[in-house]
């Protein structure tokens, strides 16, 4: 059976982390700037003005969706398939592994920019990352845990 990854869960998620990371970089150069001229705002909006700054924060935030926009629909290549006691899925680089369940060595949670992922990790067969925003997401952990010939707790 074939889980597809919700592409939006994953860009509304990236979005908000991209914006976050990015804003709060911008404004911390900000604040330095200011506190080294002194408190001065005049020195600090010399070049550019308060408008423009906002128009800058504005750019930044449609820039950082766009990326994420550009990024999230790759998501979707990382469907899970589970058919006859073997999970296809792909690892960290976007390779197509296939894992039988009886060689899973490991569970284990993974998280990136705010991207929540847990890792199959199968020893020298490889690792299948599956994205907490795929469909019926606890119920192939629980097939998987099920599955596997020892008791995993680590997920």
């Amino acid at each position: 059976m074939k889980y597809k990854v919700r592409a939006f869960e994953i860009w509304l998620t990236f979005s908000r982390q991209l914006v976050l990371l990015a804003l709060t970089s911008v404004l911390f150069v900000g604040v330095v700037s200011f506190l080294i001229n002194g408190y001065q705002p005049e020195v600090i909006f010399k070049n550019i003005s308060p408008l423009e700054y906002l128009y800058l924060l504005i750019g930044i935030i449609f820039f950082c969706i766009a990326i994420s926009a550009i990024v999230a629909p790759f998501f979707k290549l990382s469907s899970i398939e589970i058919e006859n006691g073997t999970l296809i899925g792909r690892d960290y680089y976007g390779r197509k592994k296939t894992i039988q369940f009886g060689s899973i060595k490991s569970i284990s949670p993974f998280q990136v920019y705010g991207i929540n992922a847990t890792i199959i990790d199968a020893g020298e067969l490889g690792q299948v990352y599956i994205y907490q925003s795929t469909e019926r997401y606890s119920e192939i952990i629980s097939l998987i845990r099920a599955s596997v010939p020892f008791k995993i707790s680590n997920a």
